[in-house]
């Protein structure tokens, strides 16, 4: 494949256009740097590295616009399940495969991020720094081909769990409460080890023992989790103190019932399948279904963290370019390994929007970019007073809304509030510890807010598609989790 510099196409309104069709739409929303959105982009719609992993062609052209839009044709995500389908009729250990497969990337890229975490670069000359930075954006461009499959997925995995159900258990709650367990995690992903961790270290503050290095340890381990795609920055020692003492007169409650989560999902699992009678194709679904619901995490976890661990080798290239660390995360991919930056980095920063196609990217700023975003984006929907979703976690709140975007907005959150927001990821967990209840645009049982709003017992409505641009901050909601609505009450 052409190095990163050969990745990267400045195009013209006609040439981007022709590869738009009528079938685009909104997949999610996610805030992200233009570098990073480079490796999403390239890694997606990269034909060979799809080929090599999942067996077939990336069907995908992924758009990003710098407002946080990810859009894809639908008909590609319908075409990439039916061809996945094909796969595993093909080898029944497909998706294994490719779960595991993922799993070893990961691990390979987050140590070598890890090991350049605290290097020292200002001793390397500038070939070498070049040299580093194109192998780095590169590998971490391979790993984003993981990114859109277990999307594209989850609806296959969780029809194929309701249909069974359906087929099973006449009691519609019931049947409901077995799909909130069947589609739990099988494994624990970082967010869950961040919040034992901070627990343990509330324990400690509220018995009055000292806690500065159980604070630096935790930084250590979790303070990338402050930043997303780019967007905020680490963790410190302030930012855990202030959750510590939050979270420390209840630590020891919550820290139980954290820690019996695992056993208690595993226990209620294997009933469930037991009283269903469930076959070995069926039980193959729910084991799969329940790794993807874990890997749909772990895949973000690895390809944020490792671009967070290289913002080292990101500020001695800004150092020797008279740039900030916020002026690279905003350049293009050829630039970074080429040092060859725009003179205008920050004022395109504002409005850009980029397609993937085939391992390359194609990138528009300004007028020409706005043209193709009016294009994408569908008509606002407002003015109702109640709104559906999909209850992810059972429980009714009532609470003031603050409606947060990025991790930029999230002190925005007290107590009580109900947190809306287009999806939660690992970054959002300080404002969703002190939330009363969720709300999201977007996802599926598969979600991280999903995830978390069980984990952290959170009366939890997603998949509302319009929650962000109906509801304003400072109105006041009742959340039903078990019913997946939202009463706008005032």
């Amino acid at each position: 494949m052409d190095k990163m510099k050969d990745r990267v196409i400045h195009s013209n309104l006609s040439e981007f256009k022709r590869w738009l069709t009528p079938d685009y739409v909104r997949v999610v929303s996610r805030k992200s740097t233009l570098l990073m959105r480079s490796c999403f982009a390239t890694g997606i719609s990269n034909n060979q590295r799809y080929s090599e992993v999942f067996g077939f062609p990336s069907p995908h052209r992924p758009v990003y616009d710098s407002f946080g839009g990810i859009f894809t044709d639908k008909s590609m995500i319908e075409k990439e399940v039916e061809l996945a389908k094909k796969m595993f009729d093909k080898r029944k250990d497909y998706f294994k495969h490719i779960i595991d497969r993922c799993q070893v990337e990961g691990s390979n890229l987050w140590k070598k991020a890890q090991e350049l975490k605290h290097k020292e670069f200002d001793n390397m000359e500038d070939e070498e720094l070049m040299m580093l930075s194109e192998e780095l954006l590169k590998q971490l461009s391979d790993f984003c081909v993981y990114l859109q499959f277990p999307i594209s997925l989850q609806g296959f995995f969780e029809n194929s769990i309701k249909k069974e159900l359906k087929n099973k258990v006449k009691d519609e709650r019931k049947a409901e409460e077995y799909f909130h367990y069947l589609t739990t995690p099988k494994k624990q992903n970082r967010t869950y080890f961040e919040q034992v961790s901070i627990l343990n270290i509330g324990l400690k503050y509220r018995e009055g023992k000292s806690i500065e290095q159980d604070i630096k340890n935790h930084l250590e381990k979790f303070g990338d989790l402050g930043v997303k795609y780019g967007i905020g920055k680490p963790w410190t020692e302030e930012d855990v103190m202030k959750r510590v003492a939050h979270l420390a007169d209840k630590s020891e409650e919550k820290l139980n019932r954290l820690l019996r989560i695992p056993h208690e999902n595993e226990l209620k699992v294997n009933s469930i399948l037991d009283e269903l009678k469930a076959g070995d194709e069926f039980v193959e679904v729910v084991d799969t279904a329940r790794a993807f619901v874990f890997l749909r995490t772990y895949r973000t976890d690895i390809i944020s963290g490792v671009f967070t661990g290289l913002f080292g080798l990101f500020k001695e290239i800004g150092k020797r370019n008279g740039l900030s660390l916020k002026e690279v995360l905003e350049s293009l991919p050829d630039e970074v390994v080429s040092f060859k930056f725009r003179s205008n980095i920050m004022e395109d920063s504002k409005l850009n929007v980029l397609i993937g196609v085939d391992g390359r990217i194609y990138v528009l700023f300004g007028d020409k970019a706005e043209k193709v975003i009016e294009m994408l984006n569908s008509e606002e929907r407002s003015g109702l007073g109640e709104i559906n979703g999909v209850p992810a976690n059972r429980g009714v709140a009532v609470g003031v809304v603050k409606v947060v975007f990025d991790n930029s907005q999230l002190w925005k959150v007290n107590r009580g509030d109900v947190l809306v927001s287009p999806m939660t990821t690992p970054d959002f967990l300080p404002a969703i510890e002190r939330a009363s209840a969720i709300i999201t645009d977007e996802g599926g049982i598969l979600s991280h807010a999903a995830i978390i709003s069980r984990e952290l017992d959170k009366p939890c409505v997603i998949g509302t598609r319009y929650a962000t641009k109906v509801l304003k901050d400072g109105m006041r909601v009742r959340v039903d989790g078990n019913k997946g609505v939202v009463e706008v009450l005032e």
